[in-house]
């Protein structure tokens, strides 16, 4: 009996005793690196976005989408890709009131395009005379009654 109470006070004041496997100065193994051990904070975040056009500044190079949460300003770099219905397209090309979406980074203060689709991707094969995509007939399976 005595022998184990010694046994597990010895154990105890050894663990934390015992210095940790990495230094103050260091983060644990893997925190804040990739696979290859470079730092992951000099990567940027692309963070997806979906919302309505609300205004375009074509000479601030920006755009403000409209949210139930409120309105956020988007600004475009040389490197912002912009399309409309998968094809290249320009500001000019952008309708107050459309859907839009794409990717940007946090710089800052500021939020940065990497990519801005213009209106909502469409199947022109599936699509009504008013330009709207055809409802689809919803199919009702019927079940089968088991017979006794």
């Amino acid at each position: 009996m005595i022998a184990a109470l010694l046994l597990g006070t010895t154990a105890t004041l050894t663990l934390l005793l015992a210095p940790p496997a990495w230094s103050a100065d260091a983060p644990p193994p893997g925190h804040g690196t990739t696979a290859t051990g470079e730092s992951r904070g000099a990567q940027p975040h692309k963070l997806p976005f979906h919302g309505k056009l609300k205004a375009v500044s074509e000479a601030d190079k920006t755009i403000t989408v409209s949210y139930t949460t409120g309105d956020k300003v988007y600004h475009l770099t040389p490197a912002t890709e912009v399309l409309k219905h998968e094809k290249p397209a320009t500001l000019a090309d952008a309708v107050i009131g459309e859907p839009v979406s794409g990717a940007f980074e946090k710089s800052g203060d500021r939020l940065e395009l990497t990519k801005l689709q213009l209106a909502r991707k469409h199947d022109p094969a599936t699509e009504g005379a008013a330009g709207e995509p055809e409802a689809k007939p919803v199919k009702h399976r019927k079940k089968e009654k088991a017979r006794q």
